[in-house]
């Protein structure tokens, strides 16, 4: 039988890895590209708090979700209006 402890530990290795955190990461952009609103989407990938939410973000990218959000829109808009 796991003790807690141990149950604990291994979940620890698990979600804390980088692996995992990217993965995490990498579904939260492509939620903000569907729309979905940055509340919902770092409550849905478990992140504690917005703030929390904000630094893994912008550590790993380098900009901020919500900047990551326009610059996706603004790109898109600017595909769109171009001449084929």
């Amino acid at each position: 039988m796991l003790s807690v402890i141990l149950l604990q530990n291994i979940l620890r290795k698990i979600y804390h890895s980088r692996d995992w955190k990217m993965k995490r990461l990498q579904a939260c952009r492509s939620a903000i590209l569907s729309g979905a609103s940055i509340t919902y989407i770092y409550e849905l990938y478990g992140f504690r708090d917005y703030s929390a939410f904000f630094r893994a973000f912008k550590k790993e990218y380098g900009i901020s979700p919500k900047e990551y959000r326009d610059i996706s829109q603004a790109s898109l808009s600017a595909q769109e209006a171009a001449p084929e």
